[in-house]
């Protein structure tokens, strides 16, 4: 037996119907206030059986405003007929249908959930609004109950609030079983023990009857038999390394132990039949990163043998799978439940809490350029200093963290990896050569991005420089006709058309050095109007492009966003 969703409507900050997925291993995530651990408590609600155990209340946990509308929860459960407990189930659901009239489709039901407004008596009902005979209604009455008893007692739900008292769970949820544990290795010794006490009670009574009190007898009890009363004062003890009892380690020691314990709980549960339902709110608290990812293993290892939604605040509990996670937020007072499309999606309002960034792994800066190779970023902070020595143009490329990735090619793969994630964070330029290589890779990226609906324009997103250049380029024609005059062993690629006009040409990898080297030693000795032009267009190029971006981000327009993060805050 499964218990896969559960529809919540009018419970506490819960108005219109929600859908809660309960996969194993779902998680919740959300800002504070915004209805997690409602829904943690609706499941547990659930629950409550006829008594209302859970202590449900109109007053207080009918959604505010709801006027006569009731609270009503609605569990999906999938039956399984190689289960006896659950063929069983599936017998007086067929019985209930027959009553109706109605043929049963899927080895699956629905069983809803609501309070009385009188007296807030839990009312259950298999098939909601379907009109019984009257004539059959005690019979339909007894066999629903009968049916929904069955499936209440075969889950056990354990609620681990965020705020926890390490001492008062292990009362609850790990002593009961140790001590159905310790009662199991010691019933076959029973009888010895009762022997054992009768001879000291009759040690005792002799004494007695010696000084003359036969009419006091004293006789040695096991409680009944029970475990509960027979074992008491299990010490759960933790070495690490020094062996201590648990209450005396760190509250983070003491939560991973706990969790620990959880699995063998669940097993015990299932050996009498029983699906825990494990209801966690914010398992990372008092953990440290190591604990952290040790306590996710532990929670993926429970999810595996019992159902487990747990909340969380931390990018650490959000799991890959985004199938697992569910988005909880609140639309005008009330709680939305919301999917999302990637595991980005599902950690921006945490990384966004947190003040943490998918760009603060990769040291960027708040306005960055991206450059092919080393000795491009050195020319261009260069060409910097010598044609705007004072500093007054391009504050945003001065200001700017420049930087390399050892080639176009090693560029490219770096943007198609991060520039989705990145372009929605800080500003950020890449800079192409215009040569064969920067044509190709600049053209790569614009049809990757545009395939996921990303902005990659010239002049707003990259910069190319002159085109069918590479960076020395932007120096006049002349001084590069010059160069092969005097070093004509330096270049791989070399020649001019037939009005003597400079062609785009190819240096040699280990002879870049000594080129730019040259270059720059003539623009030290030339007023730089006569050789600034196509440095300048490109500089200026760069700064209007770092301003557009900062401009967007700072304005906080869905432009600015991801389109898988404007579908999220749109929605």
């Amino acid at each position: 037996m499964e218990l896969t969703e559960l529809r919540v409507r009018n419970y506490r900050t819960i108005g219109a119907e929600q859908t809660l997925k309960l996969t194993s291993g779902t998680t919740l995530v959300g800002p504070n206030n915004s209805g997690k651990t409602n829904l943690l408590r609706s499941v547990l609600l659930f629950f409550t059986g006829y008594d209302n155990l859970a202590g449900y209340r109109r007053a207080v946990d009918l959604t505010f405003s709801a006027g006569s509308q009731r609270t009503s929860l609605t569990a999906t459960v999938t039956l399984d007929r190689g289960d006896d407990a659950d063929v069983e189930a599936l017998g007086l659901l067929d019985e209930l249908h027959a009553i109706v009239g109605i043929e049963r489709d899927a080895d699956r039901m629905t069983i809803n959930l609501y309070f009385t407004g009188v007296n807030d008596t839990p009312v259950y009902r298999v098939f909601g609004n379907q009109k019984i005979p009257a004539e059959n209604a005690p019979n339909f009455s007894r066999k629903q109950k009968q049916l929904v008893e069955i499936v209440l007692h075969r889950f056990r739900c354990h609620y681990v609030p965020s705020a926890k008292s390490i001492g008062n769970l292990y009362n609850d949820l790990l002593q009961p079983f140790l001590t159905e544990a310790a009662y199991r290795a010691i019933e076959p010794h029973l009888d010895a023990v009762r022997t054992e006490l009768k001879a000291v009670s009759d040690s005792l009574n002799k004494e007695l009857t010696e000084v003359g009190l036969q009419s006091i007898q004293a006789t040695f009890g096991l409680g009944n038999d029970s475990p509960s009363s027979m074992l008491t004062g299990f010490d759960l003890m933790v070495a690490d390394p020094e062996l201590t009892p648990l209450t005396e380690k760190g509250q983070g020691i003491q939560s991973t132990a706990l969790f620990a314990s959880f699995v063998w709980i669940a097993e015990q549960e299932r050996a009498q039949g029983i699906s825990a339902i494990w209801l966690i709110e914010e398992p990372e608290s008092y953990l440290h990163p190591e604990l952290t990812k040790a306590c996710q293993r532990l929670l993926a290892n429970l999810a595996s043998k019992s159902t487990v939604l747990l909340t969380t605040h931390s990018l650490g509990f959000v799991p890959p799978d985004v199938q697992i996670v569910q988005g909880i937020d609140l639309d005008g007072g009330r709680t939305v439940v919301n999917t999302f499309p990637n595991h980005r999606a599902a950690t921006h309002r945490i990384r966004q809490s947190l003040g943490i960034e998918f760009s603060d792994y990769y040291n960027l800066g708040a306005t960055n350029v991206f450059m092919e190779g080393p000795s491009d970023v050195a020319m261009i902070r260069w060409v910097m200093d010598a044609i705007d020595s004072g500093g007054a143009n391009y504050p945003l490329v001065r200001a700017a963290l420049i930087q390399d990735y050892g080639g176009v090619s090693q560029l490219e793969g770096f943007l198609k990896a991060v520039y989705e994630f990145i372009h929605v964070e800080r500003a950020a330029v890449a800079v192409f050569d215009g040569d064969a290589a920067g044509h190709k890779s600049r053209k790569a990226l614009q049809q990757y991005l545009s395939q996921k609906a990303i902005q990659f324009q010239p002049n707003r997103e990259f910069v190319s420089i002159r085109s069918g250049f590479a960076i020395e380029g932007l120096f006049p024609d002349q001084w590069i006709i010059d160069l092969y005059a005097e070093h004509p062993s330096w270049f791989e690629d070399y020649s001019v058309d037939a009005g003597n006009k400079l062609e785009p040409f190819r240096l040699k990898d280990n002879y870049k050095t000594n080129a730019q080297g040259w270059l720059r030693g003539r623009a030290d000795a030339t007023p730089p109007q006569d050789w600034e032009e196509h440095w300048v267009e490109v500089l200026s190029a760069i700064e209007a492009s770092l301003k557009r971006q900062l401009a967007a981000l700072e304005s906080g327009t869905l432009e600015a966003l991801a389109p898988d993060e404007k579908t999220l805050i749109a929605g």
